[in-house]
C-alpha cells in the first residue's frame, strides 16, 4: 500500500502524525486532547515539542521507506544497526553511572 507508490513516505508520515501525535491516547501536549484538557497555552503546545515530533516522524518515515525500497544497501543496514546499538547502550550506560 505505502511502498508501491513514489510518495509512499508522505502517506506513512501523515499516518504517523495523525495517529501518533495529534490523536494520542492521553492529554499529551501537542495533541488534540492536550489542547482541550490541559491549561497549557497554545503557543507552548505548538512550540518545540510539536516540531520535534514532526521532524522525528518525518525522518522515520523517509528512512523506513528508503530501507524497504532499497533492501540491498549495505551502508543503510550498518547505519541503522549502529544506531540501534547506540539507542540500547545509552540507557544502559545511564543506569550504570552515578
Amino acid at each position: 500500500m505505502f511502498f508501491g507508490r513514489a510518495q509512499g513516505w508522505l502517506q506513512i508520515w501523515l499516518v504517523l502524525v495523525v495517529v501518533g501525535i495529534l490523536s494520542s491516547f492521553g492529554p499529551a501536549p501537542s495533541s488534540i486532547e492536550g489542547l482541550i484538557y490541559t491549561t497549557l497555552p497554545f503557543s507552548f503546545q505548538s512550540g518545540g515539542g510539536l516540531l520535534e515530533g514532526l521532524l522525528q516522524s518525518l525522518l522515520l518515515s523517509v528512512g523506513v521507506f528508503y530501507w524497504v525500497i532499497h533492501p540491498g544497501k549495505r551502508w543503510l543496514r550498518w547505519t541503522l544497526s549502529g544506531l540501534f546499538v547506540v539507542a540500547l547502550a545509552l540507557p544502559a550506560l545511564g543506569l550504570l553511572m552515578r
